[in-house]
């Protein structure tokens, strides 16, 4: 919002300035004729000249490029025909750029602007709507050649996740039942074998633990969903190329240590792969995503418990339910548009904070009464109230507590007396109320069999290097759930949209985490401790952050870049955006054509032999194939994905060592200790990476550094180009792969 503001100030100077300036000579704006030589001169056509004789070329207009490789395209189609600006006149990295007021007036006296698109600079929409009228011609250079398409970081990561279940490589680890002592995993491009721990020596053929059975009623691994568990932001059943019947989950995640929970009723071991999908130059941006403490209505999912922006009719039409909106927010007493939410698939926080009409922090039994009748526990029906379709019973095959008039299912109660033996039996101390941890062995008890855990169950801890979202595959038949972990986060209590009533869930000092139960309990240490749960260290240095930044595990619309912006890698690509560009300079400089033209034919010509150089060397005949080379390589940018799968190369992410900025020292140790652990011994990384910290890791390692350049930002050396980068890619590559 206020970037929104400073732009809509700059563009009232803009409007201002440029009324001045309309008052000098219109020959203020005319290029500046370019100078030179007949040796300099490609083309005849506007100019004739001897070989010695100088000319002036008079530029056909003003060109306005947002990043360096953009200004590449214009200057091999238009050469000196056009005066080339950048929007940037200071090197800034594109994703940190934002324009000046002297940039804006420079793109609005403009006659052409090219961008890339894709998200790479994500200031270009919002300039030109401030722009408006005023804004000149613009057009977006990505292309792909015809017939292919261009790659998102969603299915690029799921291509890769499916790769590893098939192919390997592996790393096993035993899960454990004492989550004191966790043995810890990595997002990382390999398989984990992962074994239960009373079965961890059958796990010998890796083949046997993908689940080959059918498993049509499995509950989509949200069984557990209102525990305090994050929530997925998306689920696929069977994607293509991955083993039958896998089940790949996508979370957001924050950086920091996580427990994930594994429960299995007939396997003893399993194989899971964890990748984190592409993407992310900027944080992820969670503000108003799932946050409805404004008062306003809402679309939820009782599925997958996520919040939608919606309308009514639209939100129940998707079988959704509609929320109306509480401009109180902070006062939850009321009984209205709860009865859809079963009590014992509530958090004991949840049930205070709605239900506790007397404000005493306990729950009575006039208190529970009232939500059991109201939620209609006494009648008949099916009570499956989560279920926006009839088919959803076929998911819940561990969830089978929501009919509480089945007399034949002894973890049902359908008549107060036996509910009332239950819950005297949960109130520890007598006094005929039932605090937070009292509350939760209540409604343990009620869910039956649903957190008795009658199979397999295992934890393990994973780190998450960086924040953003990661993907975890498994077989169907293996339940999985990500816990807070760690002192990494602040323990807030991810429920979505029911994080903050009245500041019960504002754990800055720490939590007593239920790991049956998965619920989250106001808490000391030692108590916590003596009661048998597990107690999460917080995090005081938050106090000043938003609730939002608190979420660790966020279910979001995604704002952010989808697909992999960085095309102009790929040679091919880069000739079919060339077109774009010499179709665009036509339409506006048509007394240009015929040197655009011919500019273009010839940058062609090198575009493809660069192409040849590639498959040379990367291609099925190529000398890294035929000499049995592994085309695998670690780089510190993710912006290969279009020569990885253009030449068929294997480009893993070291993730830590920022590309355009000053890494922190706990980023250098990590980044150190990852290359010592994994054996690296060549890391590709990018022309402006900050050489302190290299200088550090390779004292530390012992690693050779070879560069890759991107051309987001003009290179150091003024002499290089496009053509020339490219060909140090090539050899650089050729020589780091040893081929």
């Amino acid at each position: 919002m206020e970037r929104q503001w400073i732009r809509a100030l700059l563009v009232s100077l803009i409007m201002i300035l440029s009324s001045l300036a309309g008052c000098l000579d219109a020959e203020d704006n005319t290029p500046e004729p370019v100078t030179i030589t007949g040796d300099d001169i490609t083309d005849n056509s506007n100019n004739t000249t001897s070989d010695n004789e100088v000319v002036q070329i008079q530029p056909l207009g003003n060109v306005m490029v947002s990043t360096y490789h953009v200004g590449e395209l214009v200057s091999a189609v238009a050469g000196e025909h056009v005066t080339i600006e950048y929007m940037s006149q200071n090197n800034i990295p594109v994703h940190d750029y934002e324009p000046s007021v002297a940039d804006l007036i420079r793109l609005q006296e403009s006659d052409l602007f090219f961008y890339h698109g894709l998200g790479l600079e994500p200031w270009v929409e919002s300039t030109l709507s401030s722009l408006g009228t005023n804004a000149p011609p613009s057009y977006m250079t990505h292309a792909m050649p015809s017939g292919q398409t261009s790659l998102d970081y969603e299915s690029m990561m799921i291509s890769e996740i499916c790769e590893h279940m098939s192919e390997g490589p592996y790393e096993a680890t035993t899960l454990v039942m004492d989550k004191s002592v966790l043995p810890e995993i990595h997002a990382e491009h390999n398989v984990h074998p992962l074994s239960f721990p009373e079965m961890d020596d059958n796990h010998d053929d890796h083949d046997e633990h993908n689940g080959t059975e059918e498993h049509d009623d499995h509950d989509d691994h949200d069984g557990h969903e209102g525990h305090n568990h994050g929530t997925p932001e998306k689920v696929i059943d069977n994607p293509v190329n991955c083993p039958a019947n896998t089940v790949i989950s996508i979370f957001h995640l924050e950086e920091g240590a996580y427990i994930l929970e594994f429960e299995a009723e007939e396997e003893n071991a399993f194989d899971m792969v964890a990748l984190k999908m592409g993407g992310g130059h900027a944080d992820h941006d969670h503000e108003g995503h799932d946050d409805h403490e404004d008062g306003k209505d809402y679309c939820h999912n009782t599925i997958t418990h996520e919040n939608y922006d919606s309308n009514e009719i639209d939100c129940e039409t998707a079988g959704h339910v509609w929320m109306e909106g509480d401009d109180d927010h902070d006062d939850h007493n009321e009984t209205d548009d709860h009865d859809d939410h079963d009590f014992d698939e509530a958090t004991p926080q949840e049930i205070i904070d709605l239900y506790d009409y007397n404000n005493d922090s306990h729950l009575s039994w006039d208190e529970f009464w009232t939500i059991w009748t109201d939620d209609d526990h006494n009648e008949t029906d099916d009570h499956d109230d989560h279920n926006e379709t009839d088919d959803h019973d076929d998911h819940n095959e561990t969830d089978d507590h929501d009919d509480h008039n089945e007399t034949d299912d002894p973890d049902d109660y359908n008549d107060e007396d036996s509910l009332r033996d239950l819950f005297n039996a949960s109130d520890e101390n007598g006094d005929q109320l039932l605090d937070l941890l009292e509350l939760g062995h209540f409604i343990e008890e009620l869910g039956g069999d649903h957190n008795e855990h009658e199979g397999h169950v295992g934890y393990v801890s994973i780190h998450i290097d960086q924040e953003g979202d990661y993907g975890f595959a498994l077989p169907m038949d293996v339940e999985f759930h990500i816990l807070m972990g760690g002192d990494d986060h602040d323990g807030h209590d991810d429920h979505d949209g029911h994080d903050n009533h009245d500041g019960h869930d504002d754990h800055d000092e720490g939590l007593c985490h239920d790991t049956t139960t998965h619920e989250n309990y106001d808490l000391n240490e030692t108590d916590c401790e003596n009661a048998g749960h597990v107690w999460m260290e917080g995090d005081e240095e938050d106090d000043d952050h938003d609730d939002e930044s608190n979420n660790t595990i966020v279910a979001e619309d995604d704002e952010d870049i989808s697909y992999d912006p960085h095309s102009w890698l790929d040679p091919l690509a880069f000739e079919a955006q060339l077109n774009i560009v010499l179709e665009k300079l036509i339409l506006t400089f048509p007394d240009g054509t015929s040197n655009f033209t011919t500019n273009a034919n010839s940058y062609k010509v090198q575009l493809q032999t660069l192409d040849d150089g590639y498959e040379d060397a990367f291609g099925v005949s190529g000398t890294c194939f035929v000499g049995g080379h592994e085309k695998t390589i670690v780089a510190n940018h993710n912006a290969y994905s279009y020569i990885a799968n253009r030449y068929d190369i294997e480009i893993i992410t070291l993730h830590g060592l920022d590309p355009e900025g000053e890494p922190s020292p706990q980023d250098i140790i990590r980044v150190t200790e990852h290359i010592n652990e994994k054996g690296i011994t060549i890391l590709f990384v990018e022309e402006f990476t900050s050489q302190n910290a290299l200088n550090s890791i390779v004292e530390d390692t012992g690693v050779s550094i070879k560069l890759l350049y991107t051309m987001e930002m003009a290179p150091s050396d003024s002499n290089d180009n496009y053509i020339s980068m490219m060909t140090k890619n090539l050899n650089n590559l050729v020589n780091g792969i040893g081929c």
